[in-house]
Order: C-alpha cells, then sequence, then structure tokens
C-alpha cells in the first residue's frame, strides 16, 4: 500500500468561492471605489481644492453639536419663538456663540459643498468607478437647499426672514389659489342719487 504525500495545509486545498455577501461588498465597492481609497495620498491632492468634501463634512459637524445645543433652549411655537431665542442669546452660557457659530457653519457647509461639486465635476472625478460617490454626493448637496431654506426661516428673532417673505398679491396656500390681500381697502363707487 502506498501512501500519499499530505500536504501540510491539510487535504488537497482549492480555491475558496466567495460567499454571497463578499460578492455583494465587492459589487458595491466595484462602484463606490471604497478600497481604492486605501493608498498614501499624491503630493497633488495636498491643497485646498481636494480638502473641500473633508472642510464640508467639519462644517456639517459643527451643525450638528451647535443645532443639539441650541435646540435645547429654543420653543417652537410661534407664540414663544422670539422670546426663547432671546433668552439663548442673553441668558444662556455661550448661547450667542453656539448659535452665531451655527449659522455661519452653516454658510459654509453650503458654499464648501458647492464647490466641492465643482471641483469634483471640474476634474471628472464622477467617471467610473466613482459614478456611486457622485450621486450620493449630488443628492446630498441638493438635501442641503432645504436644509437652508428651514435654517433661515425658523431662526428670525425680530423679523420674518427673506425667506419667508411674498410679495403682495402671489398666491397663499391658505386660500387654495386666491391671491393674498394686498392690505389696501377695495374702492368703492358712489351710486348716482335720483333726485
Amino acid at each position: 500500500m502506498t501512501s500519499r504525500p499530505v500536504s501540510q495545509d491539510g487535504p488537497a486545498s482549492r480555491p475558496e468561492r466567495p460567499g454571497r455577501w463578499r460578492r455583494a461588498i465587492d459589487a458595491v465597492d466595484e462602484r463606490m471605489g471604497i478600497k481604492a481609497l486605501a493608498y498614501p495620498v499624491p503630493e497633488h491632492a495636498n491643497n485646498l481644492g481636494w480638502s473641500l468634501g473633508g472642510l464640508t463634512t467639519v462644517a456639517f459637524l459643527t451643525l450638528l453639536v451647535t443645532g443639539l445645543y441650541v435646540t435645547q433652549f429654543y420653543s417652537p411655537v410661534p407664540v414663544s419663538a422670539n422670546q426663547s431665542v432671546r433668552e439663548l442669546v442673553t441668558h444662556v452660557w455661550l448661547g450667542s456663540f453656539a448659535r452665531a457659530l451655527h449659522y455661519w457653519a452653516a454658510q459654509a457647509m453650503f458654499a464648501l459643498a458647492l464647490l466641492h461639486l465643482l471641483r469634483v465635476f471640474l476634474h471628472a472625478s464622477y467617471k467610473k468607478p466613482r459614478e456611486g460617490n457622485w450621486v450620493v454626493g449630488s443628492a446630498m448637496f441638493l438635501l442641503t437647499f432645504p436644509a437652508v431654506f428651514t435654517g433661515t426661516v425658523v431662526p428670525a428673532p425680530t423679523a420674518p426672514s427673506p425667506a419667508s417673505r411674498r410679495r403682495p398679491g402671489a398666491p397663499c396656500s391658505r386660500h387654495l389659489g386666491r391671491t393674498r390681500p394686498t392690505g389696501r381697502r377695495p374702492r368703492l363707487r358712489r351710486r348716482a342719487s335720483a333726485v
């Protein structure tokens, strides 16, 4: 009886077929390029233009932190909203600073996101294998528009914000298509009196 030589790895080893999850992750990675991020940063990418995505993320995180802090003291009820903002600015520790930082971080995030989107487009960084990143980033940029709108309407402490003003005569949703009254009274015609 002849004995077979046994390899040190055990029985005859065959290539292992990747499972479903591994194939799904590889398919997502092929489009998103996640594994491609594991490389040393090239010299040309060490400048401000290539840091816009990270700076946008920092501005977003600043918005989250300051927004959570300011939310603790803000009352969204229309009757007390103005007073809660005044209390926040005058009596809360770092309230005025947090509110100002929140405002400027929102402005910076919008501007940085726009510049980042333009840089990616102009350098054609949206092409294969990064189409998925482009779609996700464009959707995130479009979500900043309603965020900026709600952020300008809500915190106005003394006067209505420019985003919430409408011109006289503009359609008003409350009246379902009727125009909003302009504040002027209609002129009444005088009847000719019969003598």
